[in-house]
């Protein structure tokens, strides 16, 4: 596989911005180098991972970005998750 195209800090960052602007949250980074670190992973399972798809890279970002939380507030992540989405419902068969 060819080498892909990466992400870079100023589009995450653009990307969040237009992410709070439209559903609200905190805005702006918490921490500059868990950020690199976290657009680091794919890179990293890249060169030296066993020929990873571009769905493992794609799931290295993410992985980065939900275990370093670089940016926001990290109580803020918990309140907003549970007063937006309602409780599962059981389904009877």
């Amino acid at each position: 596989m060819n080498e892909p195209k990466w992400l870079h800090k100023d589009m995450v960052l653009a990307l969040h911005a237009l992410s709070v602007a439209n559903f609200g949250g905190t805005a702006g980074i918490r921490d500059d180098g868990l950020l690199e670190s976290a657009l680091d992973r794919p890179k990293n399972l890249f060169a030296y991972g066993d020929n990873p798809s571009i769905f493992k890279l794609a799931a290295a970002y993410c992985t980065g970005i939900v275990k370093n939380r670089p940016i926001g507030r990290q109580q803020a992540r918990g309140r907003s998750c549970h007063s937006r989405v309602p409780a599962p419902q059981r389904l009877s068969l």
